[in-house]
Formats: structure tokens, sequence, C-alpha cells
């Protein structure tokens, strides 16, 4: 059975083959969610007068 979660886990499996550590790759994933989550910030802030 093949379950979303798997599939999902495949991904930074990969990331951490290529990078060689665990600790980077989950580092990039916070990273990247700490930018999308300012970026819609800063949209709000501009949206709203």
């Amino acid at each position: 059975m093949s379950s979303p979660m798997a599939r999902f886990n495949h991904i930074p499996r990969t990331l951490r083959g290529k990078m060689g550590s665990d600790f980077v790759a989950s580092l990039v994933v916070t990273f990247s969610a700490g930018v999308v989550f300012f970026a819609i910030v800063a949209v709000l802030i501009v949206a709203l007068p």
C-alpha cells in the first residue's frame, strides 16, 4: 500500500542522498516553509489598507 506520506517521505530521501545530510535537508525544508510564510504575510500587509 503506498500512502501519500510514504510518497512524501521519498522526496526528502532523494534530497538527502544528494546533500548527504538529514540536517541540511530538514534545514532547507524549514527555510523554504519560512520563505513561503513570509511571502504570504508580505502580500497580506500590502493587500490590506
